[in-house]
C-alpha cells in the first residue's frame, strides 16, 4: 500500500495589514505596475498561476506534482544506457534498464533540452509561459530582471506577501507569500509518496541555470527573529513547482 505524507513549511504573519498595488496600466488584459525601474520593465501585479496550482521550469500549463522522471516532467529523459551500466549488476541489460520504472535517482536522467550543447540562455518562447498563456509582449523575467526588481525596491513584510516600494517613483508590488508564491517538490518511491513545500516569494525565471539540472529562480523571504526580508537570485532544480510573475516592456 503507498503512503501518502505532506509537509507544508509557512511564516504565519499577523497583526498586518493587506497592502494594494500601484496598478499603472493594463496589457492584454492584465495589469501591471511600472515601478521606474533602469530598463523599464513593467512587471505584473499577478503572479500567472492564478488557480494556485504550480509550474515546473519551461512547462507551460500549472500542475500539482513534481517530479523529475520522463513521465512527470517534459524535459526529462534517461541517460543513455552507455553512460550508466557500470552503476547496475551485471544482469541489467539496455533492454531492462529503459523498461524499468525509475523513482528518485537523478543518476539515470538528464535533461533532453536547455544543456550545454544547445548553448541556450534562456527559454524558447514556445516554452515561456508567460508567453503561452497571456500573449507577447508579457513573457517570463530573466534573473538579472529579478535582481533589478529586488535592488530597485525596498522591502517589507505585509499579510498579503512582500511589499517592494520603488526606490525611484514610490511605486509598490507585492510578491506573494502563499501557496501561489512558494514551490513544491513530489518525493516519491516504490512505498511513499512526500510532497514539501516552502510557501514563500519563489518565482522561475527564464534564464538557464549553470547546472545540468537547474534554472536560476528568485527567493525572497524574511527572517523570522527579526522580520529582515532578504532576498536574490538563485538556483533551482528545474522539475520543481515555482510560481511565475510576468513582465513586458
Amino acid at each position: 500500500m503507498k503512503i501518502i505524507h505532506t509537509l507544508i513549511i509557512f511564516m504565519t504573519m499577523t497583526g498586518m495589514d493587506c497592502i494594494a498595488q500601484t496598478v499603472s496600466g493594463k496589457i492584454n488584459g492584465h495589469d501591471y505596475v511600472d515601478l521606474g525601474l533602469p530598463s523599464g520593465l513593467k512587471w505584473a501585479t499577478t503572479d500567472l498561476n492564478s488557480s494556485g496550482n504550480l509550474f515546473a521550469w519551461g512547462e507551460t500549463k500549472e500542475k500539482d506534482i513534481f517530479r523529475f522522471r520522463r513521465e512527470c516532467y517534459k524535459w526529462s529523459k534517461l541517460r543513455p544506457w552507455e553512460d550508466v551500466k557500470s552503476l547496475f549488476p551485471d544482469d541489467y541489460d539496455k533492454t531492462t534498464y529503459e523498461k524499468q520504472f525509475w523513482y528518485m535517482d537523478m543518476d539515470v536522467y538528464v535533461p533532453k533540452k536547455y544543456v550545454k550543447k544547445d548553448k541556450k540562455k534562456v527559454l524558447d518562447p514556445s516554452d515561456d509561459a508567460a508567453i503561452v498563456n497571456w500573449k507577447k509582449p508579457w513573457r517570463m523575467p530573466t534573473a538579472e530582471e529579478f535582481q533589478e526588481l529586488y535592488e530597485g525596491c525596498q522591502w517589507e513584510v505585509v499579510a498579503n506577501g512582500y511589499k517592494g516600494t520603488s526606490k525611484k517613483n514610490g511605486a509598490v508590488i507585492i510578491l506573494s507569500n502563499g501557496p501561489d508564491g512558494g514551490y513544491m517538490d513530489t518525493y516519491e518511491n516504490e512505498t511513499m509518496t512526500f510532497e514539501w513545500g516552502f510557501f514563500s516569494g519563489s518565482y522561475w525565471s527564464a534564464s538557464v541555470g549553470s547546472e545540468e539540472w537547474s534554472a536560476y529562480s528568485f527567493l525572497i523571504s524574511n527572517s523570522i527573529k527579526n522580520s529582515i526580508v532578504v532576498g536574490g537570485v538563485s538556483q533551482e532544480l528545474r522539475y520543481r513547482g515555482l510560481s511565475i510573475r510576468p513582465v513586458c516592456r
